[in-house]
């Protein structure tokens, strides 16, 4: 079970106020391990169902008594490699060492602290640093190499990857289009693997060994004749890239608080946290983008007055 720090209980209590409507909040939560097979208890997670599945936030808390260390970051991150959580959340109510912040920033984790709830406008702040950014994952072949096995006494014409190869009936193969070929082929397995970590922006690599779509054949020279032979291709091996892209767009939220309709989003200006907040009252909207930057306490405020028009959200 989860410490029930005043901490603990009060960024769950704003979640579930906050939560997206279909969001289910479930404490003390049982993951299957990816490795293991077995459940694994996490102290609370926020689960979403989107058209692309379900996308689970889980949230950990650290003991009550002391800061949270870079060990149990790391270890807390390590935990969550291997279980189906997309955003990981750690609280301490007794605060984090500041190297215990920089790893989790470096790892992209979002971590919660007793000064996290001291503004005013402390709930938005805390949905704000729970706004999980949408991700594009594209594949795309870097370069292909053929296996062949040359009979004794000949000698591939060409070396890979540069090989000519050809199809049965004696056309030339576009090797590129075979490499887009097999990556299709693989494309689900692709995803399946780099989704183990889709925690920040950056490139993956790796490669992939088939059989050729269809028969290939490259050419071999015979060392005592010269004569030019063509022996089959066994296999293609595809080197690709994968690149990962956060984007942090706003994702708005329409509710009412009381009776006042009230729209508002989360997202990242440069390195700055923002919030959109927005509210119907009697016809005319007031909205407020705020701005606070890492490490800051007082945000920025720009304030717009107008008829904006959106619709009051259902009760």
């Amino acid at each position: 079970m989860p410490p029930r720090t005043n901490l603990f209980q009060d960024v769950v209590a704003i979640i579930e106020r906050h939560k997206v409507r279909d969001a289910v909040v479930t404490e003390s939560a049982m993951l299957i391990d990816r490795d293991t097979g077995e459940p694994r208890e996490v102290d609370v997670t926020v689960t979403s169902s989107t058209h692309d599945g379900d996308i689970v936030m889980s949230i950990e808390a650290a003991d009550r008594g002391r800061r949270a260390d870079v060990p149990w970051v790391e270890q807390q991150y390590a935990k969550h490699l291997a279980l189906p959580t997309n955003q990981l959340v750690l609280i301490a109510a007794a605060g984090f060492y500041k190297p215990a912040l920089r790893k989790a920033a470096a790892l992209q984790v979002v971590t919660i602290t007793p000064e996290d709830l001291e503004d005013d406008d402390h709930e938005f702040a805390v949905i704000s640093r729970l706004a999980s950014p949408p991700v594009t994952v594209e594949p795309t072949p870097a370069g292909a190499e053929l296996e062949v096995r040359p009979p004794p006494g000949t000698e591939m014409v060409g070396a890979p990857p540069a090989l000519l190869v050809y199809f049965a009936d004696g056309t030339r193969a576009d090797l590129d289009a075979i490499a887009h070929t097999i990556l299709d082929r693989h494309f689900e397995r692709i995803l399946t693997n780099v989704s183990k970590d889709l925690s920040r922006t950056g490139r993956r690599t790796m490669s992939i060994r088939d059989r050729p779509p269809e028969p290939l054949f490259a050419d071999a020279r015979r060392n005592d004749t010269g004569e030019v032979v063509r022996i089959p291709v066994e296999g293609v091996v595809v080197d690709v890239h994968v690149d990962v892209e956060l984007h942090p767009e706003m994702t708005m939220v329409a509710r009412l608080f009381d009776t006042t309709p009230t729209l508002y989003g989360e997202t990242v200006i440069g390195n700055a946290q923002a919030i959109f907040v927005a509210t119907d009252d009697d016809g005319a909207t007031q909205a407020t983008l705020r701005t606070r930057d890492p490490g800051e306490r007082t945000p920025d405020d720009w304030e717009l007055d107008g008829m904006f028009g959106f619709p009051p959200p259902d009760a």
